[in-house]
This record gives C-alpha cells, structure tokens and sequence, in this order.
C-alpha cells in the first residue's frame, strides 16, 4: 500500500514531455500551445520579411514618384529659365531700344532740323553760289572803268536809272535778302558808290607820251586803292543774295515759330546767308515754341540737348567767321586810308625836296 502511493507521486511531479510544442492553458474551455521559441524567431524572421519586403515596395514606391517629381522639378526650371532667358533678351532689346530712341530718335535731334532732308546741303551750294556771285560783282565793278571811255558815256551810266535804283533799304536789308531787281539796284548804287566817275584807259595811239605815262601810273594806282573797297562791297552783297533753297525748310521752321504763310526771307524758294542765319537765330530767341511746345528744348534728351547745343555753336562759329572776315576787311580798308593819309601829307613837300636837291 505504501509502495503504490509512492509510484503515484512520482507519476505526478514528472515533468512535461520535452517534445512537447507550447504551454497549456488549464482551466480554459479549450487549451493550445501560445508560443515557442522557435516559432517567436519563425514569426519574426516572416515578419521582418514581410517589414522588408513593405519597406522595399514603399521604397521603390517613393524612388519613382521622387524621379518623376524630379523630372517635374527639372521640365519646371527649363520652362522657367527659358521664360527668364526671354525675359531677359527682352529687357536687353528693350535697353538698346531705349537707348537708340535716345540717340536717334524724335527727341535726340536738335530743334528743326528734321524738318527737311539734304538741307545741309542745299546750305553748302548755297555758300558756293553766294561765293560766286561775289566773284562776279567784283568783275563786274572792275569791268565797269573799261567799259566808261567818255564823260557823256558816264553822263549817260548815271542819268539813265532811276531814283529808286539808289535807296538805303538796298543795303542791309530788313528781310535780310535781295530780290533778282534789288540786286541790279544795289549792284548799279555800288559802282556809283565806288567808282563815280571811272577813269578809262587810253587809247593806243595816245600812250607813247610822257604825260600818257603818268596818266597810265597814276590810273593803276587809283585802282590798286579800289580793289579792296570793291571786294569788301562785293562780300556784303553777295551775302543778301537769295543762293539757298530753303524753302520748305524755311516755311516749316517760321511756322514752328507761330508764323503763317511763307516767310518774309524767301525768295523764289531761296534764302540768302543773312536771311539763314536770321532764322537760325530766331526760330530760338524769338520763338516760344522753342521753349514749351511738344517738341521744344524741354522735351529733348540729354543727346538732343547736346545736339542743339552744337547746332547753336555751328551758328555762332559761322557768325563769327563772318565777323573775323568783317574785320579783316575794316582793318584793310583802315590801313589804305591811313596809306592814303601819309602820302598825302608827305608826298607835296617830299617832291619839292626831291627837285631842289637834284637842281643844285
């Protein structure tokens, strides 16, 4: 009896099967294994496949959406740096646009001077015929003492023209120009004036004599004294001669100056270098517009300023060339006067000298 309580315990406190697979639940409607060692690390090596395999696809998942955004990004700046690139091809051609209306366009000329094309040079032929027509009054003065052998023919130059040929309106005319007939008018006053009674040269049968020889120095000095007067004269008229066509330019200009009409210094299309220079003046000291019209000196750019600046000089320096020429021809004329004056002075007492030493 003893024996058989004993294999009873021992039959108890045996321990659980070592194959066993799980822990058992008692006192639970059903029992079964919860976990095991093995099957934890199984579990988990499954689960961290499947982590694994999630993190992969999610990987790949991002990596393409990241390459596609970044090829978004990347269309993104080529789209915009084209647009910059536009811009700034833009702003470029706009600056040089800028830049060139400021050197070329409306607002960068001098004033007026747009008004016609090749006007410059209808001035420069103009000076070139106004040259030459000084020339021909010269010829024509000097011309005139040949032309005059009796004193009925001088009688005859003097008496045939009119009052009106000698007039003080013919010489520095208020329009600043001479009509065709104002030029004969003011050419005949000047022969008058320089010449009145011309000395004419002696016939060939008359100049073996000593008295024909004197006659004949004498002659040549008397004109040696006129060449300058006749040149100087020949210059002033010629500069109120009408030898520039400026007459488009010229009625653009006097109505940019408020005027209506054609301007009082045309001529037959044609303006003289006084008349010129007398618009050139006024179109700016006597012209509001000048000051603040549309396109008056307020409105230039600073090019068209300096333009106008230089237009104004090229004015004043032809003003003052002719003003040197003025002088020069003042300070000539002044010198023979005073030429004139000495031998005069000098010249009666100096002979008497001469032929009371010779006769002693």
């Amino acid at each position: 009896m003893k024996g058989k309580t004993i294999f009873a315990l021992v039959i108890l406190l045996l321990p659980q099967p070592a194959f066993a697979t799980g822990t058992f639940v008692v006192g639970c409607a059903e029992g079964g294994p919860l976990a095991t060692p093995m099957g934890v690390a199984s579990a988990a090596t499954s689960a961290a496949s499947s982590v694994r395999s999630t993190v992969k696809d999610v990987g790949k998942s991002l990596k393409g959406t990241q390459k596609k955004i970044i090829a978004t990004i990347n269309k993104n700046f080529e789209a915009q740096n084209s647009i910059l690139r536009q811009i700034l091809a833009s702003m470029g051609t706009s600056r040089e646009k800028m830049k060139h209306m400021r050197m070329f366009g409306p607002q960068s000329k001098a004033y007026g001077v747009g008004l016609v094309d090749g006007r410059w040079r209808n001035v420069m032929e103009g000076m070139k015929a106004r040259s030459s027509l000084s020339g021909k009054f010269k010829d024509a003065i000097a011309q005139h003492s040949k032309e005059m052998w009796t004193k009925s023919q001088r009688s005859y130059f003097i008496n045939t023209k009119k009052a009106s040929f000698v007039s003080p309106s013919l010489f520095f005319p208020q329009d600043s120009v001479l009509s065709k007939k104002q030029l004969k008018k003011v050419k005949h006053s000047t022969k008058a004036i320089i010449d009145p009674f011309p000395t004419p040269e002696l016939p060939e049968s008359y100049k073996g004599s000593a008295a024909a020889k004197k006659y004949t120095s004498k002659r040549k000095i008397k004109y040696s004294y006129l060449a300058q007067p006749t040149a100087v004269m020949s210059d002033i008229i010629s500069s109120y001669a009408p030898t520039m066509s400026l007459n488009n330019w010229s009625r653009g200009m006097y109505r940019k100056m408020g005027g209506s009409g054609k301007p009082s210094n045309v001529v037959n299309g044609k303006t003289s270098l006084m008349g010129y220079i007398d618009l050139m003046v006024d179109s700016r000291f006597a012209n509001q517009g000048w000051y603040s019209r549309k396109n008056g000196i307020h409105s230039k750019t600073p090019t068209g300023l300096l333009r106008e600046l230089l237009v104004m000089e090229s004015v004043k320096m032809k003003m003052q060339n002719l003003q040197m020429k003025r002088m020069q021809q003042m300070s000539g004329l002044l010198a023979q006067e005073q030429a004139i004056s000495t031998g005069e002075r000098l010249n009666n007492s100096l002979d008497k000298l001469y032929e009371k030493v010779v006769t002693q």
